[in-house]
């Protein structure tokens, strides 16, 4: 059985100062990351209601797209422990904060599905019935 590397449960954790958790999950059970990444150079930005896909041409990078500030995605390189944010061939949508959307990669671009927009001064939310591509340069 093959590991298999996923942010759903990770992210940020409401501390101050403001942190993200990694996990890992190795088929059988959570791993906590967080003692083996920090000070590694992997610091996450502190992230909520974002997505995650698996990519690169070894398949050992994690995209971290969308959340708290949908502009930003981040790529963390599973061999080193480093985040960098990536090249985007592609327009980001002008979007401050798309959340809970869902997404899949194949053929090296991901997909991102639907998802919603928070005001967090109004608590509103507004939803989305769309899709976006990303094409990374990797």
């Amino acid at each position: 059985m093959s590991d298999i590397f996923c942010e759903t449960r990770g992210g940020y954790n409401f501390t101050t100062p403001k942190e993200s958790d990694i996990f890992y999950y190795n088929g059988i059970a959570w791993v906590d990351l967080n003692n083996q990444v920090s000070g590694q150079g992997a610091d996450m930005p502190p992230k909520l209601g974002h997505t995650a896909n698996i990519g690169g041409r070894n398949q050992d990078l994690i995209f971290i797209i969308g959340g708290s500030e949908f502009s930003k995605v981040y790529q963390l390189d599973t061999k080193t422990n480093n985040v960098t944010s990536p090249t985007i061939l592609e327009v980001i949508p002008n979007i401050n904060s798309l959340i809970f959307m869902s997404s899949v990669s194949y053929g090296g671009k991901i997909y991102l599905f639907g998802g919603g927009e928070m005001d967090i001064k109004t608590d509103l939310t507004t939803l989305y019935n769309s899709h976006f591509i990303l094409i990374l340069l990797i």
